[in-house]
């Protein structure tokens, strides 16, 4: 219940609670509907507050206020005039129909990235001399997992490593054998039988699927605490396992694609801006500056001032890991398929990282939504029509996810 001051207070206002002056005098009892008389007579008496019922009416107004002004904020997020003809305009569509109903719950990138601007001119570095190997190799430390995922790791990597060696190793961590069981039992897998032993998960998922849900599950374990100032952390891993599951589902769309490898690609696919973050907060920082200035998307700020984007980075990881090479692809040419040797992957990625963005679910530290083109849609063989059916299916399993992960 509100508690207002008496120079708050308007005829019509109902009263949630008996009024007594201050010298304990009662004045008015407990649902009483307040008119200018009842008024006069608070002020008189000297009370200062007064606890009255909630407005529903008001309440909805203000609520309905505030919902138009953040729906027009997030509209300015795409690119100007390329909302009218498909594919943009089926992701408008997802935008304004689909995610208003969501928007309590949505922060919206420039809400987030106004925690970390300071309002000063952004001075750019000239372009710094060094290349992403270099970059990755000075942080040694943070680009190392954890021992006690390392033995995981070496096990997963062993490729004469039996069904059994992999459970044996999985099962003596309990949290992540509750992670695996829990993705490998979530909707957007599919599976028909609920899976109770990460065995049987091998059995069902195979084991090449299970190694590379495990060691996404691990990386994701290892980077979780990592103290980054300038990104909230909480809000880029609600990105990437958004766009994990985005590309999941968009990938169920066509026949014969392996929808783990999607998550796992999505749940990694900014894993170089970590890098990035750490070792150069204040250039990245301009960085994330410099794109909202001028417009653009991150990894072009990026390209622009380092001569590579957070890609390049993800993919020099994803070989360190031992990922499979059409991941380590998808995750270096998510920003630019149409140059890539998997390009049907790639796109698919690629949409579906502008699907998270658009369904504004985390925050990556790009502000505008990148422009999908005919030639990109046509590339992943995925009709724009099944758009709005990915979207509203996420809705329904996003939540589960994120408290999978976090």
């Amino acid at each position: 219940m509100p508690q207002k001051k008496i120079t708050e207070v308007v005829v019509g206002d109902i009263l949630s609670e008996d009024v007594r002056a201050s010298n304990g005098r009662f004045l008015f009892k407990k649902g009483t509907i307040l008119t200018q008389k009842h008024i006069l007579v608070l002020k008189t008496w000297g009370v200062s507050r007064v606890f009255v019922e909630e407005n529903p009416k008001e309440e909805k107004k203000i609520e309905k206020k505030q919902g138009n002004e953040k729906q027009d904020r997030f509209i300015k997020c795409f690119p100007p005039n390329s909302t009218k003809l498909s594919p943009m305009k089926d992701l408008y569509f997802i935008a304004t129909k689909l995610v208003p109903k969501h928007l309590k719950t949505i922060n919206l990138p420039l809400d987030i990235l106004k925690k970390t601007d300071t309002g000063k001119k952004v001075i750019l570095p000239p372009r710094l001399k060094i290349s992403p190997e270099k970059l990755v190799d000075s942080q040694k430390e943070l680009c190392s997992l954890p021992s006690i995922y390392q033995k995981m790791m070496d096990v997963l990597n062993d490729p004469n490593a039996s069904a059994a060696n992999i459970g044996e190793v999985v099962s003596k961590d309990p949290s992540l054998t509750a992670k695996l069981l829990r993705i490998a039992n979530s909707p957007h897998l599919g599976l028909i039988s609920k899976v109770q032993t990460v065995s049987r998960a091998i059995s069902i998922l195979g084991i090449d699927h299970l190694k590379l849900l495990a060691k996404g599950v691990i990386i994701i374990e290892g980077f979780k605490k990592i103290p980054v100032e300038i990104m909230d952390m909480k809000q880029f891993w609600k990105h990437s396992i958004a766009v994990g599951l985005m590309a999941s589902l968009l990938s169920s769309h066509r026949v014969g694609m392996v929808t783990e490898k999607f998550f796992v690609a999505g749940l990694l696919h900014d894993i170089g801006k970590l890098v990035m973050l750490v070792a150069m907060p204040g250039i990245y920082l301009n960085i994330m500056l410099c794109a909202k200035d001028e417009k653009v998307c991150l990894h072009e700020a990026e390209k622009r001032i380092l001569g590579f984007d957070h890609g390049d980075i993800g993919a020099i990881l994803s070989e360190k890991w031992y990922f499979p090479s059409s991941l380590t692809e998808m995750i270096k040419t998510h920003h630019d398929p149409e140059k890539s040797d998997m390009s049907e992957d790639a796109a698919i990625l690629y949409i579906s990282d502008i699907l998270a963005q658009v369904s504004f679910y985390g925050f990556g530290g790009n502000i505008f939504i990148p422009y999908l083109s005919k030639d990109v849609v046509e590339i992943s063989g995925i009709d724009p029509s099944c758009y709005d059916i990915v979207a509203t299916t996420f809705f329904k399993q996003i939540k589960m996810l994120e408290k999978i992960f976090l």
